[in-house]
C-alpha cells in the first residue's frame, strides 16, 4: 500500500493450481451417439426446474436444494444454480437432448487437483429405462478423456440405485 509510504517494496510469488474445470471451452457441446449435450439454456427452465424438483427422481441425487437457505422450486433458481457452480468453477451442468428435447442433466464435479473428475447423469421420468444414460456418460466420458484430458474419471451411486449402477458398468 504506497499510501503508507513504505521503506522497500517486496515482489511476490503467486501459485495458482488449476483444475480440468479451466479446459472447458464454452459453449461445450458433446456429441453422443443417440444424445447431445450443450448448455441449459432460458428456454430449458421448465423441465430443468421438473427434473430438479422432483422428489422421487432425486432420491439419489445426493443433494436437496432444499437444503440451501434462499432456495425455492423455480425455474430461475435451478438455472441461477447452474450459473453460480459455473462461476465458482465447483461444477458445469449440461443439457442432454434426445430428438431436440431437453430430457436430462449431465454433470462435471469434484474436480480435484490431480487431473480427475466426477461424472454425474440425472434424467427425466419419461426417459427413464431407454438406456439413454449409457449414451449419455459415453459421451462424457469421451469428452472428459479428449477434451479435457482427465487423469481419473469417477462416477458413484447408491447401492439401492440399481439403474444408476447397471449404467455405469
Amino acid at each position: 500500500k504506497l499510501q503508507y509510504k513504505p521503506i522497500e517494496i517486496k515482489h511476490k510469488h503467486f501459485l495458482k493450481i488449476g483444475t480440468l474445470f479451466e479446459r472447458f471451452v464454452y459453449p461445450v457441446e458433446i456429441h453422443g451417439s443417440s444424445v447431445y449435450l450443450d448448455d441449459i439454456t432460458e428456454e430449458d427452465g421448465e423441465n430443468f426446474r421438473r427434473l430438479c424438483a422432483d422428489e422421487r427422481n432425486n432420491v439419489y441425487w445426493g443433494y436437496d436444494y432444499k437444503s440451501d437457505e434462499n432456495a425455492s422450486a423455480t425455474a430461475e433458481y435451478f438455472l441461477g444454480f447452474v450459473k453460480r457452480m459455473i462461476k465458482k468453477k465447483e461444477e458445469y451442468s449440461l443439457a442432454v437432448r434426445y430428438e431436440d428435447k431437453f430430457i436430462g442433466e449431465a454433470v462435471f464435479h469434484g474436480f480435484d487437483y490431480y487431473g480427475g473428475v466426477e461424472l454425474g447423469v440425472r434424467i427425466l421420468p419419461e426417459y427413464q429405462g431407454k438406456n439413454l444414460g449409457v449414451s449419455i456418460v459415453t459421451a462424457m466420458v469421451g469428452y472428459a478423456t479428449r477434451r479435457l484430458n482427465a487423469s481419473e474419471i469417477r462416477m458413484k451411486c447408491y447401492h439401492e440405485n440399481v439403474a444408476s449402477a447397471k449404467m455405469i458398468k
